[in-house]
């Protein structure tokens, strides 16, 4: 499966989701690629600490048997064929893609099975979504089987804030693209566990709410259900 994770806007968490599918899958001993499309390279840097974090990992810890996600990084032109390729070398191909109207996002809208659009609950970020729901739509026109689908992300946890209902009601109106429900909470240990190249749902101590969400995630995208 090809998985490409984007957005009009940036900081909406994009990199966070694509490596947390990314080590979810390999978790599932799948053989997976992260392919980081982003000049800022965050990605790639998650990777790397993840070998870090193993390779540092007492021999009797849980963090010594976390499995490896293999990045690349590719820019501009040529990402379609790329994709492609690594399509028949790997199970899945997780795409980071940077945000904005960029040539990589073009390229990806072509090829994926699957787009992903992160969203926070402001009305930043609803009035730049728009964008990206026409481009999907105009997509579906030639790739009617395309799966997009628009996540909230670094939602309120708090039980009196109201913007995240606003935002659901406002993707209402959406077209290309979907929401399936699917809400990620502001989490200080999601960032914490990225900065070691760790999954959520690998972070010590655990976040049970939090890890149940990633897994509503990766069991909308995949049928090897991960328990929640």
């Amino acid at each position: 499966m090809i998985i490409a994770v984007t957005g009009e806007k940036g900081g909406t968490g994009k990199t966070t989701i694509a490596t947390n599918l990314a080590g979810m899958r390999a978790e599932r001993d799948m053989d997976i690629i992260l392919l980081d499309t982003d000049r800022q390279g965050s990605a790639s840097v998650w990777s790397e600490r993840r070998d870090n974090t193993k390779r540092n990992a007492r021999a009797n810890s849980a963090l010594s048997e976390i499995r490896p996600v293999e990045s690349v990084q590719k820019f501009g032109d040529g990402l379609y064929r790329t994709v492609i390729n690594l399509a028949r070398r790997f199970d899945d191909v997780v795409i980071d893609l940077p945000s904005g109207d960029s040539r990589e996002t073009r390229h990806a809208l072509d090829v994926a099975d699957v787009i992903i659009v992160p969203i926070q609950p402001s009305a930043f970020d609803v009035w730049t979504v728009g964008e990206m729901d026409r481009k999907v739509e105009i997509t579906k026109i030639d790739r009617p089987d395309l799966r997009s689908y628009c996540v909230i992300n670094r939602a309120s946890s708090h039980p009196k804030n109201r913007d995240t209902g606003q935002v659901i009601h406002a993707l209402g109106r959406c077209r290309g693209l979907n929401f399936p429900g699917v809400v990620l909470r502001e989490c200080s240990l999601v960032r914490r566990a990225s900065a070691r190249g760790l999954t959520t749902e690998e972070a010590t101590p655990p976040d049970r709410k939090a890890a149940a969400e990633f897994a509503a995630l990766y069991n909308l995208l995949f049928s090897d259900k991960w328990p929640i």
